[in-house]
């Protein structure tokens, strides 16, 4: 049989019968936890990967890149190539880390999964139950307030809203749509009412694509 832990068995052992005795009414305190909370990932052997991602280039590059001086267009393409090995390595580096812990992310991504589904179909026991209630206690005249040595419920007063007509709505209340704004401003626009447009120049580096040796 399967370790993989029955829902819908879980949750007909949990349930309560019609007019259930106080003994059944709850669960026991020390009914063990249906997730084993002994699994434990692989160990995380920091050190490792810390060697994995070192790189001895590393001060050499920033000692030569803190000494450089630029004076001449040579200089300068130097200095262009000099960059783009840096954000290589950087690049490099962010590629070596997503590796290392991608099993890690995995397994994280899995339990999450069966974790929220777990909860789900408690959480989904509870509304039911609480559903039947609210059914028992609309339109009858009882305390707005019951409690037991287990929970409690009170009535309270919300006050919510729904949007009728947005035209309507006071400035205040409103929020400017950064989004909405740089799209239009990709797109050409360079005038709109109550913003100051600044355009200025940027210098934006990239790499090439290396040549295979």
């Amino acid at each position: 049989m399967s370790d993989e832990i029955d829902f819908f068995s879980m949750a007909q052992t949990l349930s309560c019968p019609n007019n259930p005795s106080k003994s059944d009414k709850k669960t026991s305190d020390t009914q063990e936890n249906p997730i084993n909370s002994e699994s434990k990932s692989e160990h995380l052997d920091v050190e490792k990967a810390k060697e994995a991602l070192q790189t001895p280039l590393m001060l050499e590059l920033r000692t030569k890149a803190e000494h450089f001086i630029v004076e001449t267009p040579g200089d300068a393409n130097d200095a262009l190539s000099m960059r783009d090995q840096a954000w290589t390595f950087a690049k490099q580096i962010e590629a070596t880390r997503k590796e290392i812990v991608r099993p890690h992310l995995d397994f994280q991504k899995a339990v999450k999964q069966f974790a929220d589904d777990l909860k789900g179909q408690f959480e989904q026991i509870a509304a039911t139950v609480e559903q039947k209630m609210n059914d028992y206690l609309d339109g009858k005249q009882l305390p707005q307030k019951l409690e037991n040595e287990d929970a409690a419920m009170k009535e309270v007063t919300e006050t919510t809203f729904e949007v009728e007509d947005e035209t309507l709505i006071p400035r205040e209340f409103l929020k400017v749509d950064e989004k909405a704004i740089k799209a239009a401003l990709k797109d050409g626009v360079r005038s709109i009412p109550g913003l100051k447009i600044v355009t200025e120049k940027k210098r934006k580096y990239r790499s090439k694509p290396k040549k295979k040796a």
